[in-house]
């Protein structure tokens, strides 16, 4: 038994009650947000396999040509957009890792 007083004792169950508090939320604020990224997984294979393929080519070129409607989005069509997002995927997917590594070893942060 430690020697903490009644009042330090209060303060670190106080505390300690808040941060689980606060895991239990965060963990449902990010299973829910994983359970989408799983969701939509197969939306960004196809955006994969649509984005160099000769579908895009010829839809590029239409653009480029003026063949397209002046006021369709077509954000997809440039290729920085589509290679930001595949970068940011990849940076994302590394960090979830590390993040995962550290939940899984104790101490490990």
């Amino acid at each position: 038994m430690d020697n903490r007083s009644g009042e330090n004792q209060i303060s670190c169950i106080e505390t300690m009650e808040r941060f689980l508090d606060e895991q239990n939320e965060l963990l449902a604020v990010v299973k829910e947000q994983l359970d989408k990224l799983e969701l939509y997984e197969e939306h960004y294979r196809l955006l994969e396999a649509y984005y160099g393929s000769d579908s895009y080519m010829e839809d590029v070129e239409d653009s480029n040509s003026g063949l397209l409607p002046e006021n369709l989005k077509c954000g997809v069509l440039s290729e920085d957009a589509v290679f930001d997002m595949f970068r940011e995927r990849h940076e994302m997917a590394l960090r979830m890792l590390d993040i995962a590594r550290a939940m899984l070893t104790p101490g490990y942060l």
